[in-house]
Formats: C-alpha cells, sequence, structure tokens
C-alpha cells in the first residue's frame, strides 16, 4: 500500500458510475488539503454507456430497493426519488419494488457526486479533466505515477483508480469482415445515433438477446418502428423477467462452498426443488446466492471456472441477469403480433447489398442455412473481456510496461478481490486499483450496482488508510461493514413493524450497550450485548431456522452480528437497517 504525499493527488480514470462513486467515497472521508483529479472523455460526469440514455422506455434492471449509492444507506435511492415523486419526469408514486427509468438513476448519481462536493472539506480541490488517458508510468520508487493524457498534458498521482466499464463486443463473424466498415452495421451499440436512419418499415437484425438488445429492441418501437426486429443469438436464450415474492433462506450460510461446478449444479437445483415444494419461486433461490456468490466462484480452480464458463454460464445469465416485468409484457406483445422473433443459431456470412445487409445464418441443430436481408445490424453480443486484444492505447501500453495482466480465461484484469492491481506475473502495485467490469476474473459478479458499490468504498477505504495514519481505524471500519452488508439481510423499519404485529413475530434482539437501552427500546426485544451474544444465542434460540432479527443503534454492530450468527449456522438472522435511529425516526 502506498504512503500518500501530503497533500495526497488520486488520479480517477473513467467518469461513469464506477468511478464517480469511487469519488463520492474520497470527497466524503478524504484528508484536508486532498486532489482529486476524475479525467472522462464523454460527460457527464456518473451516467456512463448504462444511465446516459434519454429514453424513458429504458428501465433499471433491479428495483428501486436495491440500487442505493452507499451499502450503509440501503433506502438512499429510494428516498432520493420519494422526495421527487410527481415531478416532471418521475413517478406519481413509488414503492420498494418498482423499476424506474435508467435516465432517472443517472441524474441521482449526479446528485450523489453533487452532494459529497458540497459537503466535503473545502480544502479538498475536486476537478474533472474531459479527456482521454493513454498511459501510465511508474515513477522511480514505484510509490506514484504519471498519468498521460491525449492533449499532451500529464499528471502525477500517488494512487490512480482505474474505472474503466465494460468493453466493445467481439465481432458477429469473421466472414464479410468489410461490412464492418458500412454505417448499415453497428459495433457498439450505446454510440449515440444508433437507430438513425433506419426506415420505419425496414427490418432490422440484433446480434444477442441479453438485456443491451432489449434496450435496441425498446428504442426501436419507442421510435414507432414498425418493421420486423430479429434478435439471433447461439442459443436463442434470452433474460427472465423479475417476479415480486418472498425472500428465501439463506441456504448457503455456514456451508462450505461446491468445488465443482457440477456439484454447484447439483446444489442449486436440489434448493429450487424444495424451494418449490414450499411455495417459492425460483427466482427467490438465485436472489439468495448473490452474498455468496464471490465465495462460491474463489472455491472453483480455473479448470472449474472454465466448465462453467462453456456449460452453464449462458443460463446462469439469464436466470440471474433479469428484466422488469414491464419489459416481458412489452417484448411478448410485439412477439405475438409478429414484429420480433428471437432465433437459435450461429453467423455464417454477412455481406453489404444495394438494399441492405445479406446475412447467412445456420440454425441451431440444423444443417442447413438461413438467409436475413435486413437494413441494419447492431451489435449486442455483450461486452469483451479479454484487455489484450482490445487495442486501445492504454490498455497497450500497461500491458507493454507489465503493468496489467488477464486472468487465465481473459475474463479480466488480474488484481485482488479489494481491487488491488497485480503486475505481470508479480506482486501487487500499490498506487493502482480497479473495480467494476475489469474483477469478473476475480470475482465474478461484479458488474452491478450492489457490488459497484461495494468495491468502490472499499477502494475508497484503503487509499485513505495507508501507513496506519490517524482517523484510519473508521475508515476500515466502514469498509468492513460494508463489506458485511453485501452479504447479510437487512429489514427496513415498515416491514419489521408488520412482521411484529403478525401472529408469528421474529425474536427480537436489542445488541446495544445497557446505557443505551436506558433511553429507549423497541417493545418486545430481548436485550443481549453485542459482546454476549454469540454465546447466549443457543440459550434462547437453539433451532438454527429460527426467525431472528438484530438491531443496535445504527445499523453497523448488528449487522457484524447477524454475519456472525450466520457463521455459526443460522440462516434466517436478519438486521434493522437504520438501527434503533431509523426505528424512532418519524414514528
Amino acid at each position: 500500500m502506498s504512503q500518500l504525499t501530503s497533500p495526497p493527488r488520486i488520479v480517477i480514470v473513467g467518469g461513469g458510475v464506477s468511478g464517480t462513486l469511487v469519488a463520492v467515497h474520497l470527497l466524503r472521508h478524504a484528508p484536508p488539503g486532498t486532489l482529486i483529479t476524475l479525467v472522462e472523455r464523454t460527460p457527464p460526469i456518473g451516467r456512463g454507456v448504462a444511465y446516459a440514455t434519454n429514453a424513458c422506455a429504458h428501465l433499471l434492471n433491479v428495483p428501486v430497493e436495491r440500487m442505493s449509492a452507499f451499502p450503509d444507506r440501503p433506502d438512499h435511492f429510494l428516498e432520493w426519488v420519494r422526495q421527487r415523486v410527481g415531478r416532471a419526469g418521475f413517478p406519481a408514486g413509488v414503492a420498494r419494488g418498482d423499476f424506474l427509468p435508467r435516465c432517472r438513476y443517472g441524474e441521482y448519481i449526479g446528485y450523489v457526486l453533487t452532494e459529497a462536493r458540497q459537503q466535503a472539506d473545502p480544502s479538498i480541490s475536486f476537478t474533472v479533466r474531459v479527456g482521454e488517458v493513454y498511459d501510465l508510468d511508474e515513477l522511480a520508487g514505484g510509490r506514484s505515477a504519471r498519468v498521460y493524457l491525449t492533449d499532451g498534458t500529464t499528471l502525477v498521482a500517488d494512487q490512480v483508480v482505474l474505472a474503466l466499464g465494460n468493453l466493445p463486443g467481439e465481432y458477429p463473424v469473421r466472414s464479410g469482415r468489410q461490412v464492418y466498415k458500412s454505417w448499415r452495421y453497428v459495433h457498439v451499440p450505446w454510440t449515440p445515433g444508433v437507430i438513425d436512419g433506419i426506415d420505419p418499415d425496414a427490418e432490422v437484425l440484433i446480434a444477442g438477446q441479453g438485456l443491451t438488445a432489449t434496450d435496441i429492441v425498446i428504442q426501436l418501437t419507442e421510435r414507432g418502428h414498425r418493421g420486423r426486429i430479429s434478435c439471433l443469438s447461439r442459443r436463442g436464450l434470452r433474460p427472465l423477467p423479475h417476479l415480486p415474492g418472498p425472500a428465501y433462506r439463506d441456504f448457503f450460510a455456514g456451508e462450505t462452498a461446491p468445488a465443482t461446478v457440477r456439484g454447484l449444479v447439483h446444489r442449486v437445483r436440489a434448493e429450487v426443488r424444495v424451494a418449490l415444494g414450499a411455495g417459492f419461486d425460483w427466482r427467490a433461490v438465485i436472489d439468495a446466492i448473490r452474498p455468496h456468490s464471490q465465495r462460491l466462484w474463489a472455491a472453483l480452480d480455473w479448470s472449474e471456472r472454465a466448465r462453467f464458463m462453456r456449460h452453464v454460464r449462458p443460463y446462469w445469465e439469464v436466470h440471474r441477469h433479469r428484466h422488469a416485468p414491464a419489459i416481458e409484457t412489452r417484448l411478448n406483445q410485439l412477439v405475438s403480433e409478429g414484429r420480433l422473433q428471437f432465433l437459435a443459431g450461429r453467423f455464417q456470412h454477412l455481406e453489404e447489398t444495394p438494399e441492405g445487409l445479406r446475412v447467412t445464418w445456420r440454425p441451431r441443430g440444423g444443417a442447413a442455412e438461413a438467409v436475413l436481408n435486413v437494413a441494419k445490424l447492431v451489435n449486442c453480443t455483450g461486452p469483451r473481456t479479454d484487455y489484450s486484444k482490445y487495442q486501445h492505447p492504454l490498455f497497450v501500453n500497461l500491458l507493454a510496461r507489465g503493468l496489467i495482466d488477464h486472468d487465465p480465461l481473459a475474463l479480466g484484469i488480474v488484481a485482488t478481490p479489494d481491487g488491488r492491481v497485480r503486475r505481470y506475473r508479480g506482486a501487487e502495485i500499490p498506487w493502482l486499483y480497479t473495480l467494476g467490469a475489469p474483477l469478473k476474473g476475480v470475482v465474478w459478479e461484479s458488474t452491478s450496482i450492489p457490488e459497484i458499490r461495494v468495491q468502490a468504498q472499499l477502494i475508497g477505504g484503503s487509499i485513505l488508510a495507508p501507513g496506519g495514519e490517524a482517523g484510519n481505524a473508521a475508515s476500515r471500519f466502514q469498509v468492513l461493514v460494508a463489506e458485511v452488508k453485501n452479504r447479510i439481510v437487512e429489514v427496513e423499519k415498515a416491514d419489521l413493524a408488520v412482521e411484529l404485529e403478525s401472529a408469528h413475530p421474529p425474536l427480537l434482539i436489542d445488541v446495544r450497550e445497557p446505557e443505551e437501552v436506558a433511553k429507549g427500546a423497541i417493545p418486545s426485544a430481548r436485550h443481549i450485548p453485542r459482546g454476549l451474544l454469540e454465546g447466549r444465542i443457543e440459550d434462547i434460540a437453539p433451532n438454527p431456522s429460527t426467525p431472528i432479527v438484530l438491531y443496535c443503534a445504527g445499523g453497523n454492530r448488528s449487522a457484524l452480528a447477524a454475519d456472525n450468527l450466520g457463521k455459526m449456522g443460522y440462516t434466517r438472522v436478519r438486521s434493522l437497517a437504520g438501527g434503533y435511529g431509523a426505528w424512532v425516526k418519524q414514528r
């Protein structure tokens, strides 16, 4: 870990959501005089490709209750929306399970950054540079770096964060490469004006059937497109919709992670059968895996991970990364009207004609080739992950200098789970971090807000806590709490109030100190101080499946306690979000 200069100099490369959240955590906790520079080539800051859309029909793929920018403030986004209901562009009301337009979330991230800047110490300098970084050079001593921008300027940094986002996808087929220079082919689906110039009655082909392909379909129909849209992917698998329902038990808590893909698949299938028999939906089982995804991935060696990529990944992706129910309804309607079709097969050849593109493809399981004549082909095959093949000057230079390396499956950059980049076949680089998509090979699940917000907080804490300097204890504690809250389940005060009035309320335990309890407590709560909880829990809850809710003053100590009880085998433990402070607020 690097020893920061005074004042510290920090450069963040990339101003999408991941880079912006790192900046927010730095602004909130950096020492006076810190110099923070964020470099982004395409403002506005904070939106990235996912949230820069102006199409209100593009909805979030995660409900509003799980989209807070802060792991320790789970309702932050929800409350932000509630303060704006009824305004132009906002709904008349909002519920926890709603799926809001992505453009509203882009506004939210901008608000979070603005608020952090306003509340930061006045001596902290935060500068946004519109530009592009093409090289990093480690300076003498290996404790800092020079950052090179394409406009000819340079920056010196004690710490650099690579917030790179997703790379464009692979080309659909090698045959017919000359087509890739035609305006009728779109390689980057997030490019502004991607569907401009398409005749409303013309046929359009989309390579891929994932969430990005869905975005293009919705965008076309919102523009009044009437022609047929075809989506072609190798297996013909499309994302599945979310379905509201109760949370499932944390069935992986306390279990040893399977060391093989076969064992993992069998375990999940067995649990789905149990869940269905108990009246739960399979989605609840998949969601219960989320807090353990990093641990499960780490338990697989690289040969097993390769097996997962070959045989399981496509099916996992469509079950894990789902879209809003309203989007599913819209797609089904288009299919029933004959305006949308999903095809399974492989691209064989592309050829440009005077009328458009002639696309030859082979249906899955068939021997005969088929042909589609379309006006435009949009590549939505998903982001590539092999940084050694993407010929951007920054990656070329970093690879040449040995400052980055790709993992054995080329899923991302070799780094530690908390984002510290490793040299080519070497040790951690003390001044270089990354998060989001580049960590996919390390932690697997690394592209959604619930993962990125924790990574941003971890990196912010690591950067500001070198050498055991004064004030680092709080930063380290915040990092620990953020990690824990990504593993446990929290319950909101409104939901807990309903449960406590039910016929079968959970066991409610107050883990605060006696002097805190003397000032007020939730009725019916048992009081067991945090330091005594693990030693006494088996006396009052001998059954490890007992529903338990823990609370403290602000929700941090109870989260740590819930994590420990989970390790002891208790499968239905939750922590009250915001603690007693949230309970008494506005009640």
